[in-house]
């Protein structure tokens, strides 16, 4: 019975000293001065169930309804993971929201990609269904090369056919070399 009784006192002093070593796990919960929690659970970030949108807005240049004139139209867009060249394109591929202006590329054209290296836009387009007539590649051209110029990093806009320069792209305008806004303006005019 001794015995037992040992075993016990000992089985105690075991469990008490083992509680006593683990310390005080109870949170503490009080309000600093300014009202915030300490608890790291009541820390979380606040979520704006309607967060506001990073827009920017862009300059983009259609065919007025009569294809005589290129006509700037300002349009706010969220960026998103995209350059704001990426974008541009995008947008003038989808076309314009008014129903007096002309989309310029048309929707069987692929753009491959734009780069800008060196203030120059590099704009990668497909071969496959890059065929038209003058005027829609005097549009095409000069839609884009406007678009583009509106971005203050961009100064001149080179395009390329399936990843090379070519002669031309539609078999009409010279496209070796890069366009400014300047040179576009000389073949087709532009409202504002």
């Amino acid at each position: 019975m001794l015995r037992k009784s040992i075993v016990i006192i000992l089985s105690l002093v075991l469990i008490i000293s083992f509680v006593a070593c683990t310390g005080n796990d109870v949170e503490n919960n009080v309000p600093e001065e300014n009202g915030e929690q300490q608890n790291e659970e009541n820390n979380n970030d606040i979520v704006n169930p309607e967060p506001e949108e990073n827009l920017e807005e862009i300059v983009l240049y259609f065919a007025d309804d009569q294809a005589m004139n290129l006509v700037k139209s300002k349009v706010k867009v969220e960026l998103g993971n995209k350059t704001l060249e990426e974008v541009v394109l995008e947008k003038l591929k989808e076309g314009p929201e008014s129903e007096e202006l002309i989309k310029t590329i048309p929707s069987q054209v692929e753009i491959i990609s734009v780069e800008v290296v060196d203030n120059t836009a590099f704009v990668n387009l497909s071969s496959k269904n890059l065929h038209g007539g003058s005027t829609m590649e005097t549009f095409l051209i000069a839609s884009i090369v406007k678009s583009l110029t509106e971005i203050d990093y961009i100064d001149k806009v080179q395009f390329l056919v399936d990843g090379k320069k070519r002669e031309t792209l539609m078999g009409h305008i010279m496209i070796k070399d890069p366009f400014t806004s300047e040179e576009v303006e000389q073949f087709v005019n532009t409202k504002e």
